[in-house]
């Protein structure tokens, strides 16, 4: 049986303002929505997470696919 390190385990919130847009044509990989340098379209806006698309009514009918975006830092002491 594989032995685990006894540290605690370290949690991060990450509720908070978030970077998001739909993604209706597919093709946020190949533009490269996941890189952290990558430019947004021009409509992506900045909403607070948790946070649910089909609640607010501009996004009710959308489905699809959709992206978040957000940075957070680590000291890597977790």
């Amino acid at each position: 049986m594989p032995q685990f390190d006894e540290q605690p385990r370290v949690t991060a919130r990450l509720d908070g303002e978030w970077t998001f847009v739909t993604d209706p044509d597919g093709a946020g990989d190949e533009r490269g929505f996941q890189g952290p340098d990558t430019d947004w379209p021009a409509d992506a806006e900045v909403v607070s997470v948790p946070h649910a698309w089909q609640e607010e009514r501009t996004y009710r009918e959308y489905t699809g696919t959709a992206w978040y975006r957000t940075t957070a830092e680590c000291d890597g002491t977790g």
